[in-house]
């Protein structure tokens, strides 16, 4: 797979496209629930993938409009995350999760730098790639 930048990076929240000026970041961190099999004898501890998680988090610039990013992520009801590493162009990946709920988001607001909005949330059953 060719290398690429995050310059193309689009967002989809349900039916709403985040528009690409106030997209700075997303972060997908998989990790697995571990259960520790280690007996009294064994050199080395050993474990067992239980269940995997998928925490998503999303760096986004505030708009001008009163809260219309920021409201997006207001719900806690699962929607659609769909994430266009690329741009949403014909042919390019995707990832798709029909599950995500929000669990936090915050909103600092600094006297000299630009206004973001911070999003946590949880993509249950992960992400299905695909493309566009």
């Amino acid at each position: 797979m060719a290398k690429y930048s995050g310059k193309d990076l689009e967002i989809t929240r349900g039916s709403t496209a985040i528009p690409c000026t106030n997209i700075r970041a997303i972060t997908v961190d998989e990790s697995s629930d571990l259960i520790d099999i280690t007996g009294a004898c064994d050199t080395f501890m050993q474990y067992l993938v239980n269940r995997r998680d998928v925490d998503v988090s999303l760096e986004l610039l505030d708009d001008t409009v009163p809260a219309t990013v920021f409201d997006l992520f207001a719900s806690n009801e699962p929607d659609t995350l769909i994430v266009y590493p690329r741009g949403n162009i014909a042919g390019r990946p995707k990832l798709t999760n029909a599950t995500f709920v929000v669990t936090g988001r915050s909103r600092p607001i600094s006297y000299n730098d630009a206004t973001t909005i911070s999003v946590t949330g949880k993509a249950s059953a992960g992400f299905v790639e695909g493309t566009v």
